[in-house]
Parts: structure tokens; C-alpha cells; sequence
């Protein structure tokens, strides 16, 4: 199992341990690196996923589950010992299994999915793809699986990833220049306002858009929109209201905010954040605990 020192922040609870563990090297296209475990008894019901702007690559470490993309029919089955990319998402997604599964997840700026995968597309939005590992079959690899040594794993990983990194050509400076916007506004932006900044007409930029990263630039403003909001949540949720979170985080007012939930996951935002399951792996500052969260 990994050591303390490959571990950025850890949290356990009796139904979830997720870990934030640190890569080998720096690589700009990661963001981040988890190893998560979800106890099956709660994961019959469901762990809510909100989506965060990041692709995810994900080795399933152990058991079988079920991904399921709400607001859609979309199901689909990640087994043992089998490693997909997922895709920046447009929908939040609901993770099920019957027993108790573990995953090693990269979480991988979205346009390097097109290097992974040599631009080939996907099925549908927020479908996932396996990916063939059958240069890692040695000896040591299948050991590696089997005690679920998760070092060793996200070394061989971050090596393919590095590798795919080096040929990738990367996302269109315009592309890079509009996420940056987006992220300094926290999402509050209006498309056209961003069409302006950065000189390209509406039509061009949702091409380059969809064709870099599988999203609009308005979903692409909502997704952080609502992560804002959850960060701000973690951070203020004992000395602020709902209420005024809700404003500090730039929405108008309450429906506002709910509309955005219900559009994600179906459900209210105080519904999401106190009654039910829920997988977040977004990165904190220091001064806020990284860490997974159960309703």
C-alpha cells in the first residue's frame, strides 16, 4: 500500500477513504492524483458526481461498478482491473456497485484526452473509453493489481500519460486563453463578453470548444460556477448561510442556484450537501481540508 509519503491529505470515514496522493514528477496536464474506496453498502445507493472540468483517467483497482450519467439512459460498466478515460463531463454522473470497489483516479486537464486516445471520438458526450494497458502486463504489473499497490501503479500510469503528454499539441492557445478567463471569473462570464476578449465569434469558439474539450464555453462557465460555489461551501459553510453563500458565489438569487443544481444532479443543492452520498476530489487550499465527502 502507498507509504506516508506519497500522500498529499487523507479522510476516512466508515464508508469512504479517499487520499490525495502526490506523482512521481510535475507534469503540467495533471492536476491531481486519488486513490478512492467506496464501501459497498453505501454504494448500492449511489455516490453523486459532480462534474469539475477536468478529465479523469481511472484504473479500477477493485470490484465492478456501474457508471451511470444522470439526466440521460447513459449506463455504463467499469470492471476490475481495467483502466478508462472519461472525458471532461457535461452532466454529473452517479457511481454504483454492489461491494466494495477501489479506483486510482488521474485527473488530467481535458484537452490532453485527445493525445491519450490520438483524437479519436467518443461514442456519445460522457461516454468513456478503455484503454488498452497491455504494454504494463508483466510479472510485476499483475502483482501490482492484485495487492493493490497504488505507488507503483501511478508510476506506471504517469509514465503513459507523460509519454502521450510529449506528442499531444496541446489545446489551441485561444482555447487556454478562455479557460484562464473563465477560471479567473469563477465562471461568471457571459459567452459574448468572452467572445470579445478574446476576439473570436460565437460559432467558432463553441467549435473549438467542442472539438478541444467535449463542452460548450457556457457549460464549460457553469461546471465552474458550481464548483466555486462548493468551494466557498467548504470554506464558509459553518460562519455563512445558504443564502449567503449563494450570493457570495455570484449566483442572483436561491432559484438561480437550484436551477444549476437540478441541472447537474437533479436535486437541490441542500439536498446534495446533507442527505445524500456524494464523491468530491476537487483540490482545496490549505486552509480548507482535501478530502472526499458523505452525506
Amino acid at each position: 500500500m502507498v507509504g506516508d509519503s506519497r500522500i498529499v491529505r487523507k479522510v476516512k470515514n466508515n464508508l469512504m477513504n479517499a487520499t490525495q496522493l502526490i506523482p512521481p514528477r510535475d507534469l503540467e496536464a495533471i492536476q491531481s492524483v486519488w486513490r478512492v474506496d467506496l464501501e459497498g453498502r453505501k454504494a448500492r445507493y449511489g455516490y453523486y458526481y459532480l462534474p469539475d472540468n477536468y478529465s479523469e483517467v481511472i484504473l479500477v483497482l477493485k470490484g465492478d461498478l456501474q457508471r451511470f450519467v444522470i439526466g440521460t439512459r447513459q449506463r455504463t460498466r467499469m470492471e476490475q482491473h481495467k483502466c478508462y478515460l472519461a472525458p471532461a463531463r457535461s452532466k454529473g454522473t452517479i457511481l454504483y456497485a454492489n461491494d466494495d470497489v477501489s479506483l486510482l483516479i488521474f485527473k488530467v486537464r481535458p484537452n490532453l484526452h485527445n493525445a491519450i486516445i490520438h483524437n479519436k471520438c467518443f461514442e456519445s458526450r460522457n461516454d468513456i473509453k478503455e484503454l488498452d494497458l497491455s504494454a504494463y502486463a508483466s510479472p510485476s504489473w499483475e502483482r501490482a493489481l492484485r495487492v493493490q499497490d497504488s505507488d507503483y501503479l501511478m508510476k506506471g500510469l504517469y509514465s503513459y500519460l507523460e509519454d502521450r503528454y510529449q506528442f499531444s499539441r496541446g489545446a489551441e492557445s485561444v482555447i487556454e486563453q478562455c479557460m484562464e478567463i473563465i477560471a479567473e471569473h469563477h465562471g461568471h462570464i457571459k459567452v459574448k463578453d468572452l467572445n470579445d476578449l478574446v476576439g473570436v465569434c460565437k460559432s467558432t469558439l463553441e467549435e473549438k470548444f467542442n472539438k478541444e474539450l467535449g463542452l460548450s464555453p457556457k457549460e464549460f462557465c457553469k461546471i465552474e460556477k458550481i464548483n466555486y460555489f462548493l468551494s466557498n461551501h467548504q470554506s464558509f459553510q459553518g460562519e455563512m448561510t445558504l443564502t449567503q453563500l449563494t450570493f457570495k458565489s455570484g449566483y442572483y438569487d436561491q432559484s438561480h442556484l437550484i436551477k444549476e443544481f437540478r441541472y447537474f444532479v437533479d436535486l437541490s443543492p441542500r439536498k446534495y450537501l446533507k442527505e445524500i452520498n456524494k464523491l468530491d476530489l476537487r483540490v482545496r487550499s490549505e486552509a480548507s481540508p482535501v478530502m472526499a465527502m458523505a452525506g
